[in-house]
């Protein structure tokens, strides 16, 4: 293929890498576009995996319509190298393919248990969604190993579709290692109330028995995809490591999404990996135009959003402090709306907006233009 009419490629089926070719297509709406995703499925959403699709979400709303971007889509073709001297990239067919730009959205693996027992559900795509959603029409007993993001949201998804479900995790409480103070007591006990079999401080050892249930689901974090990127000669730093607009250590690649490990302004330029849906869409945005040619420094307000049994809770910023523990301003109740303030430095660097719907805007605003506000004052302007 001659250089001039070489497309540009994208490496990866998620999120951001349908947020890629629209970045791409806001730039350059005439070059060919070839997405390579090693699933069998075009991209899709992934929140509604543990949420929406529980709650009367049809499984057709998930689907990104890349192909509408005048894009190439080829599914089942997993990547397996990047010559980035001759800007080709290999298939594990052995077909080569050239590129004018290559964006890396390739994102995370589950990680899997000690000692990788079998018949074990990692959940993490729409195939593992598919394998839970029949065991749970089909009456069967879910144990879930794992007590954050994925086990409390699907635990509480399948207990609200009547199934029968365990949840088990190191942990004294769900979401201890995220939320403050008394929520994830009050999350317990929430789920307890609704019936979920509860089992604290349960760590799953290598050759130790799983769950008695009839399918046993893990949600125990995830690992970044670098393999490729590490075997091209690329820096990797805990993800791939890239420069403020995006761009990887050699030219002509960007990389986007969970995979990237790329320097925050709002932490004074640490660098870090985001594992949520705002960061998969907006960095694929930014990695695609830059790859197209007009590069831009991504400087987001992180964010992202949970939920389980009519509670709702969002983040804006980070939830890291100093050694002081963040200001709690709760009720009573895990049904109350509250705030949760975080700083470093003196600085306000996140806010947990509990029960309070509406007011993301508001908190990213904070975060961006008077990081010196008092609590008193963040309150205020938060309430309108």
């Amino acid at each position: 293929m001659a250089a001039r009419t070489r497309p540009f490629v994208i490496v990866g089926g998620g999120m951001a890498a349908d947020a890629a070719a629209r970045g791409i297509r806001a730039v350059d709406p005439e070059r060919p576009i070839l997405l390579f995703s090693s699933e069998p499925h075009p991209p899709y959403d992934r929140p509604p995996l543990s949420k929406g699709l529980w709650h009367g979400t049809p499984e057709e709303r998930i689907w990104r319509d890349t192909a509408d971007e005048s894009v190439t889509v080829r599914v089942d073709s997993m990547v397996t190298a990047i010559d980035p001297e001759c800007r080709e990239i290999e298939l594990s067919n052995g077909e080569r393919q050239g590129y004018e730009g290559l964006v890396l959205a390739t994102g995370c693996r589950p990680r899997r248990l000690p000692g990788d027992p079998s018949g074990v559900v990692y959940f993490r795509d729409f195939e593992s969604y598919r394998t839970v959603r029949r065991a749970a029409d089909e009456g069967r007993r879910i144990a879930i190993i794992g007590g954050g993001f994925i086990g409390t949201e699907l635990g509480a998804s399948l207990r609200d579709s009547g199934s029968s479900v365990s949840l088990h995790y190191p942990e004294g409480a769900p979401l201890e290692r995220i939320l403050p103070g008394p929520l994830p007591r009050r999350i317990a006990e929430a789920f307890a109330d609704r019936g979920i079999e509860l089992h604290p401080h349960r760590e799953v050892s290598d050759g130790a028995p799983l769950p008695d249930a009839d399918l046993v689901v893990a949600g125990v974090g995830v690992e970044p995809r670098v393999g490729l990127a590490r075997d091209a000669g690329l820096e990797v730093d805990g993800g791939i490591r890239v420069d403020a607009s995006l761009q990887c250590s050699e030219p002509g690649i960007f990389a986007a999404g969970d995979v990237v490990s790329f320097p925050l302004p709002l932490r004074g330029g640490r660098y870090l990996r985001l594992e949520h849906e705002s960061h998969a869409n907006e960095s694929g945005m930014l990695a695609g135009m830059g790859v197209a040619g007009s590069p831009q420094r991504y400087d987001p307000v992180p964010t992202f959003y949970s939920g389980f049994f009519g509670v709702t809770w969002e983040v804006a910023g980070l939830l890291e402090c100093d050694d002081e523990a963040p200001g709690l301003h709760l009720g009573a109740s895990i049904d109350d709306p509250g705030v949760g303030i975080y700083r470093v430095g003196g600085e306000l660097g996140g806010l947990l907006l509990w029960n309070r719907p509406g007011m993301m805007g508001r908190a990213k605003t904070l975060l961006r233009d008077a990081p010196g506000s008092t609590d008193s004052e963040i309150l205020e302007r938060l309430n309108g």
